[in-house]
């Protein structure tokens, strides 16, 4: 299982499109009890094999927990931070990350207007710092995609870094997580989705050229990985697989707040919807007791493409804070890239069937 442990609520940032606010949370601003380590000890020893993400707020503004953590647990660690202060990061502890997801949006004055002047710089400077002196395993760019950036150039942009190599990238929409619907978003989604279609042929192009590389964007790899799960399916008879979410929360994925409560979805801590227990101590199986008790509902489970997209943001199906005429609004960027993927499905198929591109190459961790 994947536990997106609250390692502190605090930032040193403040984004433009982030709720973050340590004063208004639902829980303390850390984890600074000894009670509270042990429990979770007792709670990762009933897993097998536990993978801890350090989440916050900025998990590095309590990087002695992180360590304590890192030196006391037999976990797989993923690391997910804003980057400011990656460099007070030791060796040791960098390469035993699985993953670092870097919060970078695309070029400089994308992610210095959402993150404030000089971020870019800054984040930059940093991962190049330790790509110097450490084994990264997996740098990964994930970013928040809002009115106005231009999503081409900015994947690109990343894609191609000349001082930075980012293994993945990845990038959350700013949609759904308040109201009301953003008049703005309405007047670039078009955009978007064109820039979005201008990026598959990309891809694709990439692929089919010598020395036919697959490039990291993971929605493209996951849900090419999906669509090749389905005609294996549809060459064997046998049904389509049911596909939870992409991010797997409520079905392998959980988070644990600072006051040692379990929830589904890391943003909605707090909510009826997505609490799962009050104390760690209170799960006596987390394989058997947490998964799917916090799965989206309509109008995704019964969409043409749930079996593609896996359903939208558990936050934003629960809350639905755009409500029922602003919802398909959102959907429109899903079932456009699903779209997308389906058309060059073949092509990627038969580079793959030719032995051009490998099958391990659409595997992202998260890939379903």
């Amino acid at each position: 299982m994947i536990y997106f442990l609250f390692t502190t609520t605090a930032c040193n940032l403040h984004c433009t499109y982030c709720g973050n606010d340590p004063e208004v949370m639902c829980m303390p601003i850390r984890p600074d009890s000894e009670e509270y380590f042990l429990k979770l000890r007792r709670f990762l020893e009933k897993d097998p094999n536990p993978t801890i993400v350090f989440y916050g707020g900025e998990p590095l503004l309590n990087m002695p927990f992180i360590e304590r953590c890192m030196d006391s647990f037999d976990c797989s660690f993923v690391l997910q931070t804003n980057a400011t202060m990656l460099s007070r990061v030791e060796t040791k502890y960098l390469e035993r990350f699985a993953s670092i997801l870097v919060s970078i949006d695309g070029r400089r004055d994308t992610v210095d207007a959402q993150r404030g002047k000089g971020t870019y710089d800054r984040v930059i400077e940093n991962c190049i710092q330790v790509r110097g002196r450490a084994r990264i395993r997996n740098m990964v760019a994930r970013g928040c995609a809002m009115e106005p950036c231009e999503i081409y150039e900015e994947v690109r942009h990343l894609l191609e870094h000349p001082q930075v190599h980012f293994d993945h990238i990845y990038w959350q929409l700013n949609v759904g997580f308040d109201a009301p619907v953003r008049p703005s978003y309405l007047a670039w989604v078009d955009g978007y989705n064109a820039g979005i279609t201008r990026l598959v042929d990309y891809w694709l192009q990439t692929m089919q050229e010598a020395p036919h590389r697959v490039l990291g964007i993971v929605p493209f790899l996951g849900l090419t990985e999906t669509l090749l799960k389905h005609r294996e399916a549809e060459e064997k008879g046998e049904p389509l697989p049911d596909l939870p979410i992409r991010c797997g929360i409520g079905h392998n994925a959980f988070s644990i707040a600072t006051d040692g409560k379990v929830a589904a979805c890391p943003c909605g801590v707090g909510e009826d919807w997505d609490m799962l227990a009050d104390d760690m101590d209170d799960v006596a199986n987390p394989i058997e007791d947490l998964p799917n008790r916090a799965m989206v509902g309509e109008p995704c489970t019964s969409c043409s493409d749930k079996n593609l997209c896996g359903g939208r943001c558990l936050y934003v199906n629960k809350t639905q804070w755009w409500g029922e005429d602003g919802y398909p609004h959102i959907c429109r960027t899903v079932h456009h890239l699903c779209a997308e993927m389906r058309r060059v499905f073949p092509a990627v198929a038969e580079l793959l069937d030719a032995g051009k591109i490998q099958r391990s190459a659409f595997q992202y961790p998260a890939s379903q």
